[in-house]
């Protein structure tokens, strides 16, 4: 996609995420820049309309964060090191990144990591995990670290090769807008 330019298209068969509904057609929506480490790239991204509730959504690939420039693999990479303990300007050093992006990332995945990662586990003990039981000195974004990769293991388990799905993908997906969010309500 980032070498042609182009976001995804719609899915056949795929519901409405608002109601259920069919959707119908897609068309040029939008170009939107993505920041890969250092890069700027332009992604254009397509919409579709719901037949039943007449709901515009965008076609948004699993390595976009919705509402922020940086890639959910950047993003999950920094959660990666910061779950380890690094700070976040080496953080910053290692991604080629602005200290004070990573350290905004940081403070909101901290804020909302407790809710994130119960979110995740729900959803790893609905497909199937064991209830996990946590280290007693966990941090919150070693909570969340560690959920996201047992929500990864359940999909596999669970899903085969459809489930195949690196963390980043897996966090977009289950936590979608709310990911970066300056609260952790929905």
């Amino acid at each position: 996609m980032l070498a042609t330019g182009l976001g995804p298209r719609r899915p056949a068969g795929a519901p409405c995420p608002a109601c259920g509904g069919e959707l119908a057609g897609a068309w040029a929506g939008y170009e939107r820049s993505l920041r890969m480490g250092e890069r700027v790239v332009g992604l254009q991204i397509a919409r579709t309309r719901c037949l039943s509730c007449r709901a515009t959504h965008a076609l948004l690939p699993s390595f976009v964060v919705p509402g922020r420039l940086d890639a959910a693999p950047s993003i999950a990479w920094a959660l990666a090191l910061a779950a380890r303990g690094w700070g976040h300007r080496p953080i910053a050093r290692a991604l080629g990144l602005p200290a004070t992006t990573v350290r905004g990332w940081l403070r909101r995945l901290r804020s909302g990591a407790l809710g994130h990662a119960a979110r995740l586990e729900r959803v790893a003990i609905a497909w199937g995990a064991p209830p996990a039981r946590p280290p007693p000195t966990e941090t919150a974004l070693g909570a969340l670290w560690r959920a996201i990769g047992a929500a990864r293991r359940a999909a596999r388990a669970r899903l085969g090769p459809a489930g195949q799905l690196c963390r980043a993908a897996l966090l977009v997906a289950v936590i979608g807008p709310g990911l970066l969010a300056h609260t952790d309500s929905p």
